[in-house]
């Protein structure tokens, strides 16, 4: 080998290692910090009137830190790619790691210390894992600093560097604050309410507060090899750019990457998988040069050159920080003068951002410029230390503690030097910490629960961090690329994202309530893996096979066979005769999809444990340690997923054949609307035939209770995704504080007392807004025309990877075939609204189950499925209805949850959604429970924009009134929240474009609703949807009790609904919801049935001459002869089958009405005989036409008698809609309503 390419190798594994421990620096600090209002409620024993502010405050640089967490991954994926194209085996070693010291890097060498101390010649660079704290965002300054900026030395007293660090931090408030006044537009109402914030921000606190002591480690001494750098940058640019320059030219690049990054663009595979986005968004320029750096194969040197600047930029931002940082805060104070906004230049410098946003126009130099400075990871890191010394002062933004200190205009504001106590003292400031204080070690020692979770915990992280390198490496791997494609692109849509969302945060953040040896974290050695399962142990084995370019042959060997015995043990004769290298990657999935299953059952034993063990554990912590161990469980539908992903499935699209053959029983839970499966080779289309059926519609608002993608499903606050928590989501109750946090639920209801809900945020919206509830809009009476049926249309084709990510055809629920008969709405009905509700399951409620796109893509399947219709009143409500989804086969002993079930179960199902829509599409009968305020609103061409814009407005004419009122906790966690909310909806295009988005898009779904009957239900007299029925058609309906077999025609309902148009703020989407219901009639006497049309009054003489006809009926066409007195329906144009004869009866023929009645029909057992009217009002407008039919029903039989009810029904319902349709073509569609 060429010591030029060797050196180059050196340094690209440097940098592998240096990326992949920044990565898990940034990423457990991110997880250490604390996250739920309650943890910031006291400062010691004091009540901490900041707990608002520093939530909000911790929560943004949480999302910071996985920001460069995710950054460092992207680095990372480039590194590989350049060794790879190298030919190299890929690098995901960790460097040589001290006990107490962290991970060593001789060769990276920075000129001073974090206390800003010179270096030494033999002081190299530690990265420990720690949490956050001040020490430890000085040291993350330090990792992405250049030489030149270590020159200048921010950590010294008095440098001029760390003032320059204030004015950015200063700017930075400023700037945010602009986002929370966004919308006022009166430049003294911006200076007075943000002179009002500020001081709100800047109030500073006096508690007491204790010193803390530092031991000063020792260092050991290590060899430096190769070559040293004082900065990340160096390293790049210096070493690793020049040296790849040579090996194109010399001709040792051997591989393009071209397959590589195709691959990971697919998408089918990238949105799920490594790359699910590219780098962070800067502006557009930086957008374009990013997304064609990726398309391109790693075929030259300006491709390379563009990946390393990639890299460095993410870091510091660009070379010379101090002067770049200069640049920005002059622009700033350049926009701001002879400003008419208000402010210091905050305003036009956002004003900017938004306009780049919103147009295609290139994005100006200097805003290019100031955003990648201030999207920098440097950048970022200053401001978290320069909040977090703020924090450490009280509050205060300088040394004054007058009252106006926060309210006066600030031009050369600077912050405090390090605030630093050496002893005991009261004083303007706090002991202010922002990572979680874990369960003291003395709690946990006597607690035999806490000690074994606490213990075991690292081994299993462990385990699951092997997963992840073993399978990344598969994914830059090369000997055997071609054929290990299949299995490589499950493991991009499993690895990364899904897996670090389920596993490595969730552990971490576990990890952060226990005093865990952080030593033993990222820790892939034998000893620090768990005992047993040996799956762990394993799999570490044939991990080294693919990140070692030399391999031992025995070790080979013994991997090799211990693969064939499992291939033989699998039972597919076709696996045995792979070549070994794809034996052996089948093994290694093999055993890591058994490691994750091993954690999710170390999970769930240790959610026993932990419940046993809580009883000192404090509240809140028990909560979350609980969330976190419960998401942990999940991971054993890796196992599940895998092959199942390898063969072409994911969510609702079905794998290979082959798959499918060797796992029957797909079809056990389906709920599919378009069949009956009568079994395994027989099929009915179909639902319904000759039945009754109500069709109930609701719509309303929902509360989506979860933090959304990327966050984990466990997340209570959110982070990095659309919903966040604020602080005063909370409700009281006299000095009883309960406080409310995401738990992935979907609320309908707050009034359903048979399904009580202690979690529900509430947020005020105004008279205007959504108000949580889903109740009827309408309910019809409606028959089968023969067969009803179900199916899906299309709708368009999709390709988004935008605020909803979904490809190809969108599709839609269709129902055909049932007849209306009369249509009753709310307002039919007293008593009190009739209400829909998806009920909990246990202790379950429903809820998204998409666990980061493991189980489900965007738009998931609800589940546990319980569908209840009742009627509130108050204390006691009447339950109508009540179904659950099918859930259980008479082979299972217990009921099933979608997560029991198949990934090839939940496909068929039909329970996820169909496809996405605008909501331009709602229809007419769901907009009746929107406000009147809404229906304009969303009527507007600027919508959804100028919704967002009345949001902000309501939300600050709250804020305006709470400002004055700041002298409680309280006080302040409204004001912040209320700031908060505002800013998330005025800049949301800049923030989180879903808040936009969402508000446009709509998701259908439709299936039925097969499982158990409801057993609460009131009896059919006492159903008050029947009764008003009965009261307008003498008509008795009853609900079918007793089905046994869900595949027969008119034993399952149908449920067709739609969520969308998402608020985020107040966290409510719109659902609209069909429900079909059969039900069977009786009948002791006669039932009536009545069609209305509507005209205009000055057609009223042509409607009763055409309407009120007995020799000239509308239907002509139907009848056989017509004589006088009497007509005869033909046979063909009859429901029953039969031709009878009509004869005019009552009084005399008059010229706007006339009765009839017909002989008896005799219909299979039973006899049916007809008696009705048409009459046209007289001086009303508009004009009225009605028909009136009577239907007298008599026989023995009541099978008979119902069937023959049915086609009476049918009967009516036909001819009206026939009627309907000659009477709009004789008098012109417009001019006739039905």
């Amino acid at each position: 080998m060429r010591p030029n390419k060797a050196l180059l190798v050196k340094l690209l594994r440097i940098a592998a290692q240096l990326e992949s421990c920044l990565l898990n620096a940034y990423l457990y600090a991110a997880c250490s910090l604390k996250s739920m209002p309650e943890e910031f409620e006291k400062i010691g024993n004091e009540s901490n009137p900041r707990r608002a502010i520093q939530f909000e405050r911790v929560r943004s640089w949480k999302e910071s830190l996985l920001a460069a967490s995710k950054e460092e991954m992207v680095h990372i994926h480039y590194v590989q790619c350049l060794l790879r194209a190298l030919g190299e085996p890929p690098c995901f070693d960790l460097p040589k790691r001290e006990e107490g010291e962290g991970w060593l890097f001789p060769n990276w060498q920075t000129m001073i210390d974090s206390e800003g101390e010179a270096t030494g010649e033999d002081d190299y660079v530690k990265v420990p894992i720690n949490t956050l704290d001040e020490d430890t965002i000085k040291e993350f300054i330090l990792y992405e600093s250049s030489d030149l900026l270590q020159i200048e030395n921010p950590f010294e007293d008095g440098s001029e560097l760390k003032t320059v660090f204030g004015d950015l931090a200063d700017f930075e408030f400023d700037l945010h604050l602009a986002g929370v006044l966004k919308n006022v537009d009166d430049k003294d109402q911006y200076e007075t309410l943000k002179a009002q914030l500020e001081g709100i921000y800047s109030h500073p606190i006096t508690v007491q507060v204790a010193a803390e002591t530092q031991a000063a480690a020792a260092e050991e001494e290590l060899d430096v090899k190769y070559v040293r750098f004082e900065s990340i940058g160096d390293l790049y640019l210096k070493g690793i750019l020049p040296l790849y320059e040579q090996a194109f030219k010399l001709g040792w690049v051997k591989y393009s990457n071209l397959n590589l990054n195709n691959e990971l663009l697919d998408e089918n595979y990238a949105r799920e998988g490594f790359l699910p986005v590219g780098p962070v968004y800067r502006d557009k320029n930086f957008e374009k040069s990013a997304q064609e750096n990726l398309k391109q194969p790693l075929r030259h040197y300006k491709n390379v050159k563009d990946v390393v600047q990639e890299i460095v930029i993410e870091g510091e931002g660009f070379a010379n920080f101090r002067s770049r940082a200069e640049a920005l805060l002059a622009k700033v104070e350049e926009l701001g003068q002879d400003t008419t906004l208000g402010g210091e230049g905050e305003r036009e410098y956002l004003d900017a951002l938004i306009e780049d946003k919103n147009t295609p126009t290139p994005t100006p130099d200097w805003l290019t410029d100031g955003q990648r400075l201030r999207l920098s990871h440097l950048y970022r890191f200053i401001i978290i230390w320069e909040e977090l010394e703020q924090e450490q002062r009280g509050g205060s933004l300088s040394g004054e503690t007058s009252a106006n200190a926060g309210v006066a205009k600030r031009q050369k504001r600077r912050f405090w030097q390090k605030w630093n106590a050496r002893q005991l003292q009261v004083t303007s400031g706090c002991d202010f910490k922002p990572a979680r204080e874990p369960i003291s070690q003395e709690d946990v020692d006597p607690n035999l629960g806490l000690k074994k979770l606490t213990e075991e915990l690292p081994a299993q992280f462990n385990a699951c961090y092997l997963v992840l390198l073993a399978w990344l490496s598969r994914m830059y791997e090369i000997r055997d690329w071609q054929a290990d494609k299949p299995r490589r692109q499950a493991i991009q849509m499993l690895a990364s994202w899904p897996l670090m969302s389920m596993a490595i945060r969730p552990f971490l953040e576990l990890a952060s309530f226990f005093p865990v040896d952080l030593n033993k974290l990222y820790r892939l050695e034998p000893d620090y893996l768990p005992y047993l399962p040996l799956n762990a142990k394993q799999l570490y084995i044939v991990y080294q096979l693919y990140t070692k370019k030399e391999n031992q042959e025995s070790q080979k060997t013994n991997c090799l066979q211990a693969a064939k015995e499992v291939v033989r043990g699998l039972g597919n004769p076709a696996l045995e005769e792979l070549p070994d290298l794809d034996q052996l990657n089948l093994y290694m999935d093999y055993l890591a999809v058994r490691v994750l299953s091993d954690a999710a059952e170390w999970a769930s034993e240790m959610i026993d444990v932990f419940n046993t063990a809580a009883e000192d554990v404090v509240l809140n912590y028990q909560k979350m340690i609980l969330a976190r161990l419960q998401e942990l469980s999940y991971l054993g539908e890796f196992q599940k997923q895998f092959m199942f992903r390898v063969q072409g499935g994911y969510s609702d699209r079905l794998p290979d054949l082959t798959y499918e053959d060797l796992h029957p029983g797909k079809n056990k839970y389906e709920e599919q609307p378009g069949y009956i499966e009568v079994n395994s080779d027989e099929r009915e289309e179909g639902l319904y035939q000759n039945t009754l059926a109500l069709r109930l519609r609701f719509s309303g608002y929902g509360l989506v209770q979860m933090a959304t993608d990327p966050d984990p499903t466990a997340d209570e606050v959110g982070c990095t995704g659309t919903h966040m928590l604020h602080a005063d989501d909370y409700s009281q109750n006299g000095q009883e504080k309960t406080y409310q946090y995401f738990d992935h639920a979907l609320i309908w209801q707050d009034n359903d007392d048979k399904n009580p809900i202690e979690n529900i945020i509430c947020r005020e919206t105004g008279n205007s807004g959504p108000k949580l509830g889903i109740n009827l809009t309408e309910v019809s009476l409606v028959v089968t025309d023969g067969i009803a049926q179900a199916g899906f249309v299309p709708l368009r084709e999709m390709n988004s990877l935008g605020a909803v990510q979904t490809t190809g055809f969108q599709q839609d629920l269709n129902v055909k075939g049932f007849l209306e008969l009369l249509t009753l709405n709310q307002d039919s009905f007293t008593g009190g609204d009739i209400c829909l509700n998806l009920r909990k399951k246990g202790e379950t409620a429903p809820f998204l189950n998409g666990l980061n796109h493991i189980v489900w893509q965007d738009g998931e399947p609800i589940d546990p499925f319980i569908l209840a219709v009742y009627q509130a009143k108050d204390g006691d409500n009447v339950e109508l209805f009540q179904r659950e989804i099918f859930n259980q086969s008479p082979e299972d002993d217990q009921e099933k949850t979608l997560l029991d079930m198949s990934p090839l179960q939940r496909a068929v199902s039909s329970r996820g959604p169909s496809g996405f829509d605008d909501y331009i599409n709602i229809p007419d009968w769901a907009w009746v429970n929107f406000s009147d305020e809404m229906k304009e609103e969303i009527s507007k061409p600027t919508y959804p924009i100028s919704f967002l814009e009345n949001r902000a407005l309501y939300l600050k004419t709250q804020l305006e009134a709470q400002l004055p009122n700041s002298s409680t906790q309280e006080d302040i966690d409204k004001i912040i929240s209320l700031a908060e909310r505002i800013r998330l909806v005025s800049i949301a295009s800049i923030l989180r474009g879903t808040t936009i988005g969402w508000l446009t898009a709509l998701l259908h779904y439709g299936h039925t609703v097969s499982g158990k009957l409801g057993s609460d239900v009131v009896s059919d007299e006492a159903n008050s949807i029947f009764a008003q029925f009965k009261a307008n058609t003498n008509l008795e309906l009853n609900q079918d009790n007793s089905i046994e077999d869900r595949n027969q025609r008119n034993t399952r309902w149908l449920a067709k609904y739609t969520k969308g148009v998402m608020d985020t703020d107040s966290l409510l989407d719109f659902v609209y919801f069909e429900l079909y219901i059969p039900v069977k009639p009786n009948i002791d006497g006669s039932f009536t049935f009545t069609k209305e049309w509507t005209f205009t009054a000055d057609i009223q003489e042509a409607v009763k001459k055409y309407g009120c006809s007995f020799e000239s009926p509308i239907l002509e066409s139907s009848y056989e002869a017509i004589y006088g007195t009497s007509r005869k329906r033909k046979e063909s144009d009859s429901v029953f089958g039969k031709e009878f004869t009509e004869t005019l009866s009552g009084s005399p023929e008059q010229p706007d009405s006339y009765e009839y009645s017909s002989d008896a029909i005799n219909v299979d057992g039973a006899s049916v005989t007809i008696s009705g009217n048409f009459g046209c009002t007289e001086g009303e407008d508009p004009v009225k036409l009605t028909w009136t039919a009577t239907f007298t029903v008599t026989g023995d039989n009541e099978d008979a008698k119902s069937h023959a009810i049915v086609l009476a029904a049918n009967f009516f319902a036909k001819d009206a809609q026939d009627m309907t349709t000659e009477l709009k073509n004789h008098f012109g569609p417009n001019n006739v309503n039905s």
